[in-house]
Parts: structure tokens; C-alpha cells; sequence
């Protein structure tokens, strides 16, 4: 289906859609600049390489959750969702979202949204994107709010195995990004990479990463401007290869938010790095240029001391002179 080239006035489908392609998209909104398109009945989207779900130059899209029913948006080596400069002013809301989850992959990135605005959020209960040429998750150059949580406490919301390149990549955001448990295995390049300057706040309820690459890095905010925060209750990294890989990068990473890995509560999550497995290369990199703010467990040595490093390197520059480093939950 297509809407394209309005530039005004609403287009509401208020029943389910559905739609099963091959190399074409199956939802194409293209060009409303000015215009509304609203779906409140449903979506059952299947392509093989096309993409699922495709809004683009302009205009309102609003997606809710039908009364009884879902959203599910599905492409076995296709981008499931590409949003690129449009406005979501009620939010676009899914149930699922999967790429490339037939063991073929996407031929290029599994999610990619750039310069999406208006308050959203953008919500997903489930992601999955398997083997991806590019990235798994992009989203960048946007102001609306994102919540990707699964509903089903302690149940994965954001799951990224095998991307040629980084498993989530974060940039030139500003708006509030809440994420449940998110799991990347084996990314290329970075499981999380935050890029550019950054006003977006990061919430994740757990981090796990699982390096199997060399030169491949955890969660790099290296060289980016973090000006508010980035924050997990639950961190946990392994690797199976020592070869060049990064736990953390902070090498010259500036600005004024916190990044804290660990819970705020005392007695809460903890945050690990190689406890299972052989130990990355590098467990922390700073350098003299990094002036942030990094706390790594809950900050404190009193009730507990219980996250933990363990790497060929664990600490790499050693502490920078600018800047505020707390890793007091470190055990000895």
C-alpha cells in the first residue's frame, strides 16, 4: 500500500492492514508534507527483502496499538522499519519488529530512523534483528521519544545476534531513549556506539554484550559529547576473544551527563565485565582527553562490593585528570 504526495488533511486506517511482499515495500508513506496518516487498527506486515514499514519526506505518522490485535512488522532480509524525516505527534506503537530472524539476515540495516520529531515515542515491545550487512538498530538526528520495553518484566526487548557493523547505533539525539533488557552478540564494529554530540537521555534496564570479534568494542562513547545521561541498572559483558576488543570506550569522551553501569541502589544490579569466559583485551579505556562523569557499580563500598572487571587491561590510560571516576563497587 502507498500514501504518497498529500499535503494536507488525514488518512485514517482504522482497520487491519495487511500486507505480504517480496522485493517491494509493503507500506510506503511517501512525501505528506503537511499530511496525517493515522493506522489505529492494526498492522500484519511480511516482505522478504523489502521494508516493512517505509515513511519518509515529511508529513504525521501515528501508529497505535489496535483495542484487540497487534502491530507486527516482519522482513527476512529487508529493513523492517525505515523512518526518515516525518513528525509521530501520538506516537508510533509496535509489538514486534523482527529482521532478517530466518538466519539470512538483512541485506543492509534491520531498523534505521533518522530526524524523526514530535513527542512520539516511538514504542516497540519486541525487536529482533538477526545477521544485518550494516547496523542493527540506527537511530539518529532525532527529537522524539523512544521506548523500546517489553511488557513482560525481565523478558528481552531488543535482541541484536551477528551485525557486520554496530548493534546499536545512537546519534545526535535529544530526545528521553528508554530501553528494557537489550542483548547484542557478537556485533562487528560496537554493540552500542553513541556518536556525535549527544542530548538525549539513555535509559536501559540491562545491558548484555557478547564479543566475538577482534577490534570489536562493547559500548564505545569514545570521542562523543554526552550531555545528559546514559545510564543501565544491569550491566554485563563477556568475550570470547582477548584480540583487540573494548569492554568500554571513553577515549576522549566530554560532556555534562552522567554515564553510570550499575544500579543507583546499593543492595541492586551490579555491573561485570569478562566474569564468564575468557576476559576482553581492554575492560575500560580512558585517555587524557576524556572529562565525564563515569560511576561503575552502584558507587559505593559499604554494603557491597560486587561488580567487577576482568580483562588483560582492565583500567587502559589510566584515570584522566578532568573529570569524575567512581569505581568504588569494584571488587578487590
Amino acid at each position: 500500500m502507498k500514501v504518497q504526495n498529500r499535503n494536507g488533511g488525514k488518512v485514517t486506517f482504522s482497520g487491519l492492514v495487511t500486507a505480504n511482499t517480496g522485493t517491494s515495500d509493503a507500506v510506503t508513506l511517501a512525501n505528506n508534507i503537511g499530511g496525517t496518516i493515522e493506522f489505529s487498527g492494526g498492522l500484519d506486515v511480511d516482505t522478504t527483502t523489502g521494508t516493512g514499514f517505509n515513511a519518509t519526506g515529511g508529513g504525521t505518522v501515528n501508529v497505535s496499538l489496535p483495542a484487540s490485535g497487534f502491530n507486527n512488522i516482519d522482513s527476512i532480509q529487508g529493513v523492517a522499519v525505515n523512518l526518515s524525516a516525518v513528525n509521530t505527534s501520538t506516537g508510533a506503537r509496535f509489538n514486534r519488529l523482527t529482521s532478517g530472524t530466518l538466519g539470512t539476515g538483512s541485506l543492509t540495516d534491520g531498523i534505521r530512523i533518522d530526524n524523526l520529531s514530535g513527542p512520539g515515542p516511538f514504542a516497540a515491545g519486541s525487536v529482533t534483528i538477526e545477521n544485518p550487512a550494516d547496523r542493527g538498530l540506527e537511530i539518529t538526528n532525532s527529537s522524539a521519544n523512544f521506548e523500546l520495553v517489553n511488557a513482560v518484566s525481565g523478558t528481552t526487548s531488543v535482541s541484536i545476534d551477528d551485525s557486520a557493523s554496530d548493534g546499536l547505533f545512537l546519534s545526535m539525539n535529544s530526545g528521553q531513549l528508554t530501553f528494557g533488557a537489550v542483548d547484542v552478540v557478537n556485533p562487528g564494529s560496537a554493540g552500542i556506539q553513541i556518536d556525535g554530540t549527544s542530548n538525549a537521555t539513555f535509559a536501559f534496564d540491562a545491558i548484555t554484550i557478547d564479543l566475538q570479534t577482534n577490534g570489536s568494542t562493547g559500548i564505545d562513547l569514545s570521542n562523543a559529547v554526552v550531555n545528559n545521561n546514559f545510564s543501565a541498572t544491569d550491566f554485563d559483558l563477556t568475550a570470547t576473544i582477548s584480540i583487540g576488543t573494548v569492554a568500554v570506550d571513553l577515549g576522549g569522551t566530554t560532556g555534562f551527563g552522567t554515564i553510570r553501569l550499575g544500579d543507583t541502589l546499593a543492595s541492586g544490579e551490579d555491573a561485570t565485565i569478562g566474569a564468564v569466559g575468557p576476559a576482553p583485551g581492554v575492560g575500560i579505556r580512558f585517555t587524557p582527553f576524556t572529562n565525564t562523569t563515569f560511576v561503575f557499580g552502584d558507587g559505593e563500598n559499604t554494603v557491597d562490593v560486587l561488580s567487577s572487571i576482568s580483562a588483560i587491561v582492565p583500567i587502559s590510560g589510566g584515570l584522566p585528570p578532568s573529570g569524575s571516576y567512581n569505581l568504588l563497587d569494584l571488587s578487590p
